[in-house]
């Protein structure tokens, strides 16, 4: 289960999603390091790791076409907002409101997160 909801007071409130929900890579409980390996001329390798970061990650929820109101209020955040938050049950989010998408007959919003809210 995931909620959104907006920085500042909306009329709309905030939206509570019992559905299914995916990380771009995998699902939402994922992470991932900041890692980099660079091939070296003696055919070894360096690698260059810089530690996990919550904002490495990017949340895609999807929708089914038939929630209207899901769907209407997930295409006005798209629209007016910079900044959402997103609590799941790896914690709260900030994040930014990517992009709403339709996607084989269900609907795609993606967040890409900035920080993690909660500890």
């Amino acid at each position: 289960m995931i909620a959104i909801s907006t920085p500042t007071f909306s009329l709309d409130g905030d939206m509570v999603f019992a559905d299914r929900f995916l990380e771009s890579k995998g699902d939402v409980s994922s992470i991932e390091r900041r890692v980099s390996r660079r091939k070296t001329l003696d055919g070894s390798a360096v690698l260059n790791d810089s530690g996990f970061s919550d904002s490495d990650r990017t949340f895609s929820v999807l929708i089914d076409q038939g929630d209207r109101a899901a769907l209407e209020f997930l295409a006005r955040l798209v629209k007016l907002y910079p900044l959402i938050t997103i609590c799941t049950e790896d914690g709260a989010f900030a994040g930014a409101p990517e992009q709403f998408l339709r996607r084989y007959g269900d609907y795609m919003f993606k967040v890409l997160i900035q920080k993690k809210l909660s500890e």
